[in-house]
């Protein structure tokens, strides 16, 4: 069952990055007197037991008394009861009054890895109302006096001239393994997308630092493009921070009823942020219950909410590609699917484009359902729309390289059309984006103009009109600015 030391640390050995503003409100938090119970809640591989015991370690170098229960292998009430009775020097099956008075002889009881046994817990700290206690958990305990203090993955962004905490770790670990690692400014773009790919999770981060210490930067990002995490299972046989990531990943699952299962696999074909309404397309549910399911999600430390845009959600990655190993394909295929037709056939329709910003959607979402129909079996035009939707996204934020490539393939897969299914209106707008994007304003406005009349042969929609229309002075405009320029060179 668990085990109670004093606090030296474990596999993390040195090396405590990004962690000062949690740290210091933790200290806060346990400075005043009385009982306590503060819940240290994240996802996996995140660092709880890191942070605790680094809490500990320096209450105990200043005098108080601190004790820690490892609950990872308690499995019922009666386990949990017999770690803290253990903890205390408390005899077994003693009075609930005899273990409180133990207990609080303790300045800090530090009980690790409880999720799995949140529920034997609760109920016993219910009980045990004056004892001073810090749980590291997946999951809430839910007890009114409870305080949360959250703990997302390091940030993968730097302020200023420092490191992002992320990359400092990844950097450190890496050059555990050779000292020069990170002298090659190559070297350290490839250092800094294995950190954003990773999401900043402390576990991963140091499994793919060792390897890249051995190997490269740039082999382990190859790799992690080509087989995503596996590289992380194939590198990291008999690793302890490797099983710990695994068992935690595979626990959080195995702590999942069949729909919260089933939400967690459809959004994890997502990948990045998404706001309620693709997760209601996704799950085929109401927005209502839609919002329900993702909150039950982030209680257990699984999704979290988007710190840069409040209100829209992403899955945590190492947590996404466990749910996509774990999760049934052909589910997954049929959520792609509801999630297209949600995002470009029911909501907006092969003239949608025409009638509202292409950003309008999730990049993500729309990246997901135009991976989906790029296959030989795909349906073009869907593909065609998602694009073209792409657009601003691509334009912003990139990635450029192969767009314009995509988006002539694409156009030339789909059928010439009569019918009034706007596929025609499509493609010439598809040519005139090509065009633009290869600077040949006169051709695009070419196109736009019969993307136009193909609208407008069509018995006209005011709105598509209206935005062909602006279309369609935007790129005079730019082939004016051009001939001008080129006179004036003269």
């Amino acid at each position: 069952m668990g085990r109670h030391h004093s606090f030296s640390p474990c596999f993390f050995d040195d090396g405590f990055h990004g962690r000062a503003h949690e740290l210091a409100e933790l200290v806060a938090l346990c400075a005043g007197p009385g009982p306590l119970l503060l819940t240290l809640l994240g996802p996996p591989g995140a660092g709880k037991t890191r942070l605790a015991r680094e809490l500990a370690a320096r209450l105990e170098a200043r005098g108080e008394a601190v004790r820690l229960v490892d609950l990872t292998r308690a499995t019922r009430a009666e386990d949990v009861r017999a770690e803290l009775e253990a903890a205390a020097g408390a005899e077994r099956s003693s009075a609930l009054d005899e273990l409180e008075a133990a207990l609080g002889a303790l300045d800090l009881l530090v009980l690790d890895n409880a999720e799995h046994v949140a529920g034997p817990l609760r109920a016993l700290l219910d009980e045990l109302g004056s004892v001073r206690a810090l749980v590291t958990s997946r999951v809430r305990l839910g007890l009114p006096r409870e305080q949360l203090v959250e703990l997302a993955y390091l940030p993968v962004d730097g302020e200023g001239d420092a490191p992002a905490p992320a990359l400092a770790l990844f950097l450190e670990r890496a050059r555990r393994r050779s000292r020069a690692f990170g002298g090659d400014p190559r070297e350290l773009r490839a250092a800094d997308a294995i950190v954003r790919a990773l999401d900043g999770c402390p576990l991963a981060l140091e499994l793919a630092a060792a390897r890249a210490g051995r190997a490269s930067a740039e082999v382990v990002l190859a790799e992690l493009r080509r087989s995503g995490h596996g590289i992380l299972r194939a590198r990291g046989a008999g690793d302890a921070r490797f099983d710990s990531l695994r068992e935690a990943l595979e626990g959080s699952w195995a702590l999942l009823d069949a729909p919260d299962r089933e939400a967690l696999a459809a959004l994890a074909v997502l990948r990045g942020a998404w706001g309620l309404d693709t997760a209601a397309a996704l799950l085929a549910v109401a927005p209502a219950e839609a919002l329900d399911r993702v909150e039950a999600l982030r209680d257990r430390s699984l999704v979290q909410m988007d710190p840069f845009d409040p209100g829209r959600y992403r899955v945590y990655e190492v947590v996404r590609e466990h749910a996509l190993a774990r999760s049934d394909r052909a589910a997954r295929a049929r959520a792609v699917a509801r999630l297209g037709a949600h995002l470009l056939a029911e909501r907006w329709g092969p003239l949608a484009f025409a009638r509202a910003e292409p950003s309008a959607a999730d990049p993500a979402s729309l990246r997901v359902v135009l991976d989906a129909q790029l296959g030989p079996a795909g349906d073009a035009s869907m593909a065609l729309q998602a694009l073209l939707r792409l657009r601003l996204s691509v334009l912003w934020r990139g990635p450029h390289d192969g767009y314009a490539a995509q988006l002539e393939e694409v156009a030339a897969r789909v059928a010439p059309s009569s019918a009034p299914t706007g596929d025609d209106v499509l493609v010439a707008l598809a040519r005139a984006e090509l065009a633009c994007w290869q600077g040949r304003f006169a051709d695009a406005a070419e196109h736009a103009e019969g993307a136009l009349e193909a609208v407008r042969a069509r018995g006209g929609d005011a709105g598509a009109e209206t935005f062909l229309l602006a279309q369609l002075g935007n790129l005079q405009g730019a082939l004016y600015d051009r001939r001008a320029r080129s006179r004036s060179s003269r």
